[in-house]
This record gives structure tokens, C-alpha cells and sequence, in this order.
């Protein structure tokens, strides 16, 4: 009975508490518990984002008004023919046209039915007075081969890009284009370019920019990697073999010095007498050797290959890969991360001292001043041939590197320590199975 009554009891308290909730003043929302006596203004409203509004079309896109001559005036989506002085709407039949507009936006995207290609200048960022429009009137001839169907076409240089494009049409002419002026909007279809254009002969090794004063540079062709690198075994614990790469352009007639700001992949025509510096990922072929004045500056990630000697300098400040198929009579400065090989004798001097990976597949004929090693550079290095005990222990070696050699009168297949200034020698391990 008496919790008959605490039920009752406590229902009607609640009945009572939910009928004065729901009473209109009780629903309202409470006031801050300090009201601020100076009523809170409401918040301005913002003004709406200004309209970009493009400038006016030139004349020469009005209806019915042509083209200067060499010109054309094109919004997104219009199709050109060279030589027409007006653009065609493009139907279904895009083969109809030359080239169509798709897009706006740091220069002309365009599409090609029959053909385009993009111009590269190797030497486009060695000085500060070259402009696309410099390049477009140096620029002669296209390539014979034009596989692409997309070009940009530009007004300004980027790295290698000249921003000019080549553009074959219909009836087998291709001429060079370039950007001269463009406007851009928010609204796609106010977008509107100026395009320039000219034809140029099209030709085995064409496509390739000589501007007054700069080396010369013609088109590889089927010149690659030499066989004798190409085909090598890959040294144990290389990491770099990637960065030499086949070139694309062999190049002359250099100047007493040359730095390459953008990405390089080139031959030599003729030994290096000079210095080359490349300051962006690059591969560099030296098919005629490196004479005493030449000097090859590694500073970003390169590739340098080398047939025949290796008198001059290589000087490694970043991630490179070295392979002299020759003597090294010169030297070879490594002062960051590399992989080197020496497919000669060394007569000259190898300065380590960084991370490297080395091979030695001819001599060390001075031993004393063909090495100079020094720091914590733990690094491995492989001797082949013959090297008897007397021989390892009088090296300048360091007690950060693994020496490996294919033959010598300590025993075979045993990890050596405390042998001369060395961290550890090792003897005709399996390794050189994989090698020469």
C-alpha cells in the first residue's frame, strides 16, 4: 500500500511539471544571465564578390571580321585551318580542321587531328634574354615523326619548354605555333587567345632550336646508352643505375662554361675540354672521353657515362652515377651519395667521401694516391683481380668501409677484420658471380 502511494505521489508531480513547461513563456529562449544594456547591431551584410569581367574581343573576332594574316583569334571550343581567316565550329568531323581550342589557361591547350609536337630548347634557362617569340623565329624545321595529338603552345619559357608547338595539317604542312596573347575570365567561353603561326620544313633531325652564340644541339636520333654500359652487370647495392638515361640531343661547339638549370639527357660530339654544371636531373654521355681540362659539377641527381679515359674532373655534390669505361687518370670527387665504376685502371685519384658504391674492374696502380678516403663514409668497395694481404694492409682505406676483392692469399670466403685501416675485407664472396 505504501508504494502504491510514492508511485501516485511522484506521477503527479511530474503531470504538474510538464504542464507548466509547456506553457508559451516557459518555450521561450532563456536572456544571457548578464543582458548587455546596449542592444547588439545586427552584422552588416556583405557585399557580393566583384564580377571579373574580361576585356573586350578584338575586332578581328566580330562576325565577319578575318584574321591578320599569320594570325588567329580563338575562344574554347573553335577549329582552325592555317591560312583561313576565320575559325569553323567543329562538328563531328574533327579531321576537317587543323587544330581545335580545348582549353584556355596558361596558354592554348590544343587538339591535333594529324599530328603536333612540343619544342624543346636544351639551353632555354642558360639566359635571361631568350623569350618564346626569340625561339619561334630560330626555330626552322620540325621533326619528320609527329605522333602526338595534344600540344600547349605558350608565351613564356618553362625549363626545356619553349612553349612553342608544332602542328601538322591536313595536307601534310606543319607549321610552328605560338602564343602571343591571351585573356583570361571566370566564364570559360569569354576566354580568348591570340595564336601566331608559320610553316616550317619538316625533315630528319628537325625540330631542334639553335639560337645565335649557343652550342649546337641536333636530335640523337638512335644513339643511346653505349653497349659496354648499357649491357653491364648491375654492381651490388646500386641504387642509381636510372639516372643515365639515352640521350636526346647531341650537342658541340660548348663554351669554356655551361650550366644546365632544367633537365638534361645528352651526348657529346666531341671530347670535353670544358665545364658542364648540371643543377637538375640530367644524364650526360661522354662517347669520346674526358680530356685534362674537362670538369663535369654534379648538383642535383645525374647520370654520367664515360667511354675511353677519364683524365679531367667529375665532381659528385649530389646523388650520381659514374661509369668510366676507360682509364681514370683524372679524379673523381664524391662528396655526397654515388655508385662508381671504373672499368679501367685507376692512375688518378678517387676522393670518397660520402656513401659510395665502387667497382674497380681494372688496377690500382698507386694505391697510396689512387685513394683517398676519409670520414664515416661506410661504403663498399670492390677490387678485382688479385690482392695479397701486404698489398690490402698498406691501402688508405677507413674504418667505415667493406672492401671486397675477387682473389688473395687470405682465405677465401671468410670475413677478414682488423686488416689494415679497412672495417672489414672479404674475399671472393659470392657477389662476383654477378659481375664482369
Amino acid at each position: 500500500m505504501r508504494g502504491f502511494l510514492v508511485g501516485a505521489v511522484v506521477g503527479l508531480a511530474i503531470g504538474v511539471g510538464a504542464m507548466w513547461w509547456l506553457r508559451p513563456e516557459a518555450r521561450e529562449a532563456p536572456g544571457p544571465l548578464n543582458p548587455d544594456p546596449i542592444a547588439a547591431e545586427p552584422e552588416p551584410a556583405r557585399p557580393p564578390p566583384p564580377v571579373l569581367e574580361a576585356p573586350s574581343m578584338p575586332e578581328a573576332v566580330e562576325p565577319g571580321k578575318p584574321f591578320p594574316k599569320g594570325e588567329a583569334i580563338l575562344r574554347i571550343g573553335d577549329g582552325f585551318v592555317f591560312g583561313e581567316r576565320h575559325a569553323r565550329a567543329v562538328g563531328e568531323n574533327v579531321e576537317a580542321v587543323d587544330l581545335i581550342c580545348q582549353d584556355i589557361r596558361y596558354g592554348a591547350s590544343l587538339e591535333c587531328p594529324h599530328g603536333a609536337a612540343s619544342v624543346a630548347t636544351p639551353f632555354a634557362r642558360q639566359s635571361d634574354k631568350l623569350t618564346s617569340r626569340l625561339v619561334f623565329d630560330h626555330l626552322l624545321d620540325a621533326p619528320l615523326e609527329m605522333p602526338a595529338r595534344r600540344v600547349h603552345a605558350e608565351h613564356v619559357l618553362r625549363g626545356a619548354l619553349s612553349g612553342i608547338a608544332l602542328v601538322k595539317a591536313s595536307d601534310g604542312v606543319v607549321y610552328k605555333v605560338l602564343c602571343t596573347e591571351l585573356h583570361g575570365n571566370p566564364h570559360a567561353f569569354k576566354r580568348w587567345v591570340r595564336i601566331r603561326y608559320a610553316p616550317v620544313e619538316a625533315k630528319d633531325g628537325g625540330g631542334i632550336v639553335n639560337l645565335p652564340g649557343e652550342p649546337r644541339v641536333v636530335l640523337a636520333g638512335k644513339a643511346g646508352i653505349p653497349k659496354a654500359i648499357a649491357d653491364y652487370p648491375k654492381v651490388p647495392g646500386d641504387s642509381f643505375r636510372s639516372f643515365l638515361k639515352s640521350p636526346t640531343g647531341v650537342i658541340k661547339n660548348l663554351p669554356d662554361k655551361l650550366a644546365f638549370k632544367s633537365r638534361q639527357s645528352l651526348a657529346l660530339a666531341e671530347p670535353l675540354r670544358t665545364e658542364i654544371e648540371f643543377k637538375a636531373y640530367s644524364s650526360l654521355i661522354a662517347p669520346h672521353g674526358i680530356e685534362r681540362n674537362g670538369k663535369v659539377a654534379i648538383r642535383s641527381y645525374a647520370g654520367v657515362g664515360v667511354i675511353g679515359e677519364m683524365a679531367g674532373t667529375i665532381d659528385v655534390r649530389s646523388y650520381g652515377y659514374l661509369h668510366i669505361h676507360g682509364d681514370l687518370t683524372g679524379t673523381v670527387n664524391c662528396q655526397s651519395y654515388a655508385t662508381v665504376i671504373v672499368d679501367g685502371d685507376v692512375l688518378g685519384t678517387l676522393k670518397l667521401r660520402s656513401y659510395v658504391k665502387l667497382y674497380v674492374r681494372g688496377r690500382l696502380r698507386d694505391p697510396a694516391r689512387n685513394l683517398d678516403v676519409e670520414g664515416s663514409c661506410w661504403s663498399t668497395f670492390f677490387f678485382d683481380g688479385y690482392y695479397s694481404r701486404a698489398e690490402i694492409e698498406q691501402m688508405p682505406g677507413d674504418n667505415s668501409v667493406t672492401l671486397h676483392v675477387r682473389d688473395s692469399d687470405l682465405e677465401v670466403g671468410t670475413t677478414h677484420r682488423k686488416i689494415g685501416t679497412w672495417r672489414e675485407v672479404i674475399v671472393g664472396d659470392k657477389a662476383w658471380k654477378k659481375l664482369p
